[in-house]
């Protein structure tokens, strides 16, 4: 049930992603996206999670990059990691993104940081 549930969000997502709309919604489907695919394509979603974080540093940012795309981008890139077995590779995304979290007030986008952190010391045991 959770797969057809996730391969309709992801279907839904990816049509979503094709419709013009501002750049920091096109950002939040690209993580959001990138999430769904964590149980069927680690590679989509490191690519997916690239392209957001490479969108968040573009021009429309130069004074002030789109930090929560940052941010998720990062999470979503050390769980691809974690999903590898690469927990070496997964901590210093998860310690970006949470140094990234200092420059906003942002508690939810805090506890899911600190839950990753948690998962990739469970990991390690």
């Amino acid at each position: 049930m959770k797969k057809a549930v996730s391969n309709d969000v992801i279907e839904a997502l990816e049509k979503q992603l094709k419709q013009p709309v501002p750049l920091e919604e096109h950002i939040q489907l690209l993580n959001q996206l990138a999430w769904h695919y964590r149980y069927f394509d680690v590679g989509r979603m490191r690519d997916l999670a690239n392209q957001a974080i490479a969108l968040s540093h573009t021009a429309a940012y130069e004074d002030s990059p789109f930090l929560l795309g940052i941010i998720s981008g990062y999470k979503n890139l050390a769980t691809a990691q974690m999903y590898e077995g690469d927990y070496e590779g997964a901590l210093p995304l998860f310690l970006d993104a949470l140094s990234t979290l200092k420059a906003l007030d942002a508690p939810i986008e805090l506890l899911q940081t600190l839950g990753g952190i948690g998962r990739y010391y469970s990991g390690l045991s």
